[in-house]
């Protein structure tokens, strides 16, 4: 049986450029986005990983960009990054965790509220529209999620502006002000691959780091380049 997941787990984007600022400044930035959980949309601040080997991620690297970053699942366990929870949803049946939620709500207990509105961030629906408007299995993508600590939220009064309607507002204010307050930090080992195109790209990348001659054949050793994993697989 062929692997179903891989050593390490995966950020995508669609240039050069923004995954040459992730390495340089050796940290993601959490980006607010806006999803769309049964009948409701939520703003969630997050960096997005895939969990899935080589050899099935060409549909992925197609959607997202031809520039990533492997990072090794120990780093990532370190850092709170989770898979994710696929539901498939039932619109005549509710289930567990609805059921709570509607009885925090109810009486009123907004601490408790706000936490399960947090761990609900972590619940994403295995089917639906994309930003591009394609319906597809958001299972496949096999994602994994940072979001930054309940705590650190609470303290950059993030979690009462979730509850105003204004979604877009909070996304551009997050995204704008408070995104640098969030970083998800790493260092140059936690790193188990590079996905880029060109070779300017990867003398670009030995640019900005301090690297002595066995750890410049590390680095070429992790490179990927996408257009041939595109082409194998």
């Amino acid at each position: 049986m062929g692997r179903i997941s891989a050593g390490s787990v995966f950020h995508f984007t669609d240039s050069f450029e923004k995954l040459r600022d992730i390495i340089e400044n050796n940290c993601f930035k959490p980006r607010c986005v806006i999803e769309k959980r049964k009948q409701e949309e939520i703003a969630i601040p997050m960096v997005c990983f895939c969990d899935l080997p080589l050899s099935q991620m060409g549909e992925h690297i197609k959607k997202y960009g031809n520039y990533g970053v492997g990072l090794r699942k120990e780093w990532a366990a370190k850092q709170s990054i989770s898979p994710v929870m696929y539901e498939a949803i039932n619109p005549s049946k509710e289930n567990a965790f609805d059921v709570v939620l509607k009885k925090a709500n109810n009486i009123g207990d907004e601490t408790l509220l706000e936490r399960m509105k947090y761990f609900s961030w972590y619940i994403k629906s295995y089917d639906g529209y994309d930003t591009t408007k394609d319906f597809v299995q958001f299972y496949n993508e096999r994602e994994w999620r940072y979001i930054p600590p309940y705590e650190a939220l609470c303290e950059a009064s993030y979690f009462p502006s979730i509850f105003s309607k204004n979604l877009k507002e909070i996304q551009s204010q997050f995204n704008h002000n408070q995104s640098k307050n969030f970083n998800l930090t790493f260092q140059l080992e936690d790193i188990t691959y590079f996905f880029i195109s060109y070779e300017w790209e990867l003398e670009s990348l030995a640019s900005i780091m301090t690297l002595d001659k066995d750890q410049e054949m590390s680095l070429l050793s992790r490179v990927i380049w996408t257009k041939d994993l595109l082409e194998d697989f």
